[in-house]
């Protein structure tokens, strides 16, 4: 069942530290979770939207072999600030 939440918007994920224009994502706006990993969200407060934890090839480089989808909106709604927070918490 889809939660009745209120979307995020793309200014809330940069308030929370997301980024726009680095160069290896999935997405727009990514957040670096160190060790060459990070979270990659597309679609924000839309019914496309959706989170991924990638992974990069090696440091320096733009390659991600590795992605896993962690929230999708067909199956979770749009995410809240307390789930991002806890995703980032958890992952970092």
């Amino acid at each position: 069942m889809l939660q009745k939440e209120k979307a995020l918007t793309e200014v809330d994920f940069i308030k929370i530290g997301f980024r726009s224009g680095l160069e290896a994502r999935i997405f727009r706006l990514t957040l670096d979770l160190g060790q060459g990993k990070y979270l990659s969200a597309g679609s924000i407060g839309t019914p496309n939207e959706t989170i991924f934890l990638c992974e990069l090839d090696t440091e320096g480089s733009s390659i991600v072999p590795e992605a896993i989808c962690i929230h999708n909106y067909d199956y979770h709604g749009y995410v809240s600030r307390e789930k991002l927070e806890r995703l980032i918490f958890a992952l970092k």
